[in-house]
């Protein structure tokens, strides 16, 4: 009986041990590891208004599930302050295989507009629950910055349509995108050949944000966001790669 049990634990401890090396494989494939942060200059109509990032912070586990937290924060400079300050913070936990939101919260700042938002997303219940309200969905689905990083490892070529659930504000969204032919793209980090990536419907019954938004993704291994096109209430933002 003692020699049973020795086997037992045995067996338990060799499974546990490989259950959690099972949970903290990721994908190799992926373009970003953490660690990663990118740094981008602000542009408001043509006028270097702040800086933004994004990074991967860390790869931990969640529940078994191997889990990226990933941020994004947006500034604007003390001068451009007195005519629109921004200060907007953002951060996202995604699943690391499959890359769709997990929880998301947001701390935004926009001039006279503040809202704190968080959510957590049940896949098993099929519900997103905030700090606001409890909202049904109907699978996977992507906060505003794990969009980025879903397409990113996504495998690009011209003419393919990316189609995702887009989650924010308790409002659930069909979003598509489609990618357009590389263009060669210039920012301070340096010269890139890039695919442009354009809205082409955010529902499916209207159309009207078409090309509200413009991503160029460097055509290589990288697959890095260069610059970032976003027309606004008061203008054109434009996010500029600095360095990565």
């Amino acid at each position: 009986m003692k020699f049973l049990t020795i086997v037992l634990n045995f067996i338990l401890i060799i499974t546990m041990n490989t259950n959690k090396i099972y949970c903290q494989q990721t994908r190799r494939d992926l373009p970003f590891q953490p660690g990663e942060v990118l740094k981008y200059s602000v542009y408001m109509n043509f006028i270097k208004a702040g800086e933004a990032d994004m990074r991967v912070l860390s790869l931990d586990t969640t529940n078994s599930v191997p889990v990226f937290r990933i941020s994004s924060k947006t500034l604007t400079r003390p001068f451009f302050d007195k005519i629109y300050k921004i200060r907007d913070i953002l951060e996202t936990r995604v699943d690391a295989n499959q890359l769709h939101s997990l929880a998301f919260k947001k701390d935004i700042s926009e001039r006279k507009y503040t809202k704190q938002y968080n959510v957590k997303f049940n896949y098993f219940d099929s519900l997103a629950v905030s700090n606001e309200k409890t909202t049904k969905i109907n699978g996977p689905v992507f906060d505003s910055v794990a969009m980025f990083y879903y397409i990113r490892a996504e495998s690009l070529f011209t003419g393919k349509h990316i189609a995702f659930d887009s989650f924010d504000n308790d409002k659930l969204i069909p979003f598509e995108v489609v990618v357009r032919k590389p263009k060669s793209i210039k920012v301070p980090a340096g010269k890139f050949s890039c695919y442009q990536l354009e809205p082409i419907k955010i529902s499916a019954k209207t159309f009207k944000y078409k090309n509200r938004i413009s991503i160029y993704i460097s055509n290589d291994n990288r697959k890095l966001p260069v610059k970032i096109i976003n027309h606004t209430s008061i203008g054109s933002m434009v996010l500029k790669l600095v360095s990565y």
